[in-house]
């Protein structure tokens, strides 16, 4: 009987129209690397993903209150073009123009921007951050010496490198490569090791090694994420989020049950990331971990950055993980300071311990993503020490008991015989 009900002839052909005008956008040909923090994650600390100072890219770059430094980027555009003589502004404007297409793509949504005006923004901003990461240790001269922001004040350049490691704050690394060959030709492919350098000097962590690097760099996120991975998961193949995700990750007992089975804690002296943690005979070395204003901020982004992209070794949101079960009150961060695994001006261990929790909350991997080995192996040494350490604490307590009884006895005997007078 349905196939007598009428239907809407026009309506119909309307439908049709759209499914034949319906394709895949043609100015797309391969996956994207700047990405905008999903809803989901940017709801639990918008402020996080927000730039304080500097907007580098299209996501912010309309930001009121971040319009004051695009006329340090019109200064820093003017010492960059003084640094290789031959090169003229407009020679650097075709090799932004060569590379546009491949920078829109760059971006995970389609920017409403014209040509030009995408070109000023990427000339603008990767010039300032080439100048910035290449001569952040210069000292000025002159007007700049007395005007300039970030060479006044003793706040801003932190500023500036927290807003340059920002998920959404990035430009291509390529366009960033190919102007500084351009400017620096006889510096040619030493970027990367610049920029570690400056992001090192202004996030507190251990040594980080531009060696480690494989493959091309998406952007200045990329780098520091992909130095920060342990040798131990360099070679793990990140696994592609396409089935089911979770965020089930085998238990693991905090450090106070750990300390009670004879777990050891010490700072890792040679780690080489915060990231670095070992667990063998019963020991747990681990990186030291700085806290500050800005820890918060730098996992958030990282942790984004593994969710957005597939291909991204999902390590920072493990050690999150790994932490949060470690961290489970303020005793435990007492013993992790104790050990000088944690420091920093956080004087409230109880807030540690929310920072840790909060961090991994709606975070998820691939279901067919395997943890690091540290999970099982510690859950494995502590369920086999446990009913020891339970039968040590008997004896124990047993003991105590018994002392104090035969205390309690002598003091008895001893008043019998010897009544006060």
């Amino acid at each position: 009987m349905s196939d007598t009900l009428p239907l809407d002839d026009e309506w119909v052909k309307g439908l049709g129209k759209k499914v034949a005008d319906t394709k895949w956008e043609e100015w797309r040909s391969q996956p994207p690397t700047i990405f905008k923090a999903p809803k989901h994650i940017r709801e639990i600390d918008t402020g996080a993903y927000e730039p304080v100072i500097l907007s580098v890219g299209p996501y912010h770059r309309d930001k009121p209150h971040l319009q004051a430094m695009n006329l340090i980027k019109w200064h820093y555009l003017k010492k960059f073009l003084l640094r290789n003589p031959v090169k003229s502004l407009v020679d650097y404007l075709k090799q932004v123009k060569a590379l546009e297409s491949q920078a829109r793509m760059s971006y995970a949504e389609e920017l409403n921007m014209s040509s030009n005006d995408f070109l000023q923004m990427l000339l603008l901003d990767a010039c300032f951050v080439v100048e910035t990461i290449t001569f952040w240790e210069q000292t000025e001269q002159g007007l700049e010496a007395v005007q300039n922001p970030i060479k006044i004040t003793s706040w801003a350049l932190q500023a500036v490198a927290r807003d340059m490691l920002l998920l959404e704050n990035q430009l291509p690394f390529f366009l960033l490569q190919t102007l500084f060959d351009a400017a620096f030709p006889y510096q040619s492919g030493n970027l990367a090791v610049l920029a570690l350098n400056f992001i090192g000097r202004f996030v507190r962590t251990s040594n980080m090694e531009i060696a480690s690097l494989s493959g091309s760099s998406h952007h200045l996120l990329h780098i520091f994420h992909s130095c920060i991975i342990p040798e131990t998961e360099r070679d793990r193949n990140p696994v592609v989020v396409t089935g089911q995700p979770t965020s089930e990750l085998p238990w693991m007992p905090n450090a106070t049950q750990l300390k009670e089975v004879g777990v050891q804690f010490k700072m890792r002296v040679a780690a080489k990331s915060f990231l670095d943690v070992t667990f063998q005979h019963g020991v747990m070395e681990m990186a030291q971990l700085i806290i500050d204003e800005d820890t918060n901020t730098l996992f958030r982004n990282l942790t984004a950055f593994e969710q957005c992209h597939k291909r991204a070794n999902p390590v920072v949101t493990a050690y999150l993980f790994l932490m949060n079960s470690i961290i489970d009150t303020a005793a435990d961060v007492q013993l992790l300071k104790r050990d000088k695994i944690v420091i920093g001006a956080w004087s409230h261990s109880k807030e540690v311990a929310h920072l840790f929790h909060d961090l991994v909350t709606d975070k998820v991997f691939d279901s067919r993503w395997r943890p690091p080995s540290i999970f099982s192996d510690v859950a494995k040494h502590y369920d086999s020490n446990r009913h020891r350490a339970t039968d040590f604490n008997t004896r124990r307590a047993f003991i105590s008991l018994f002392s104090v009884i035969i205390v309690l006895t002598l003091f008895t005997i001893v008043s019998y015989f010897w009544p006060s007078k």
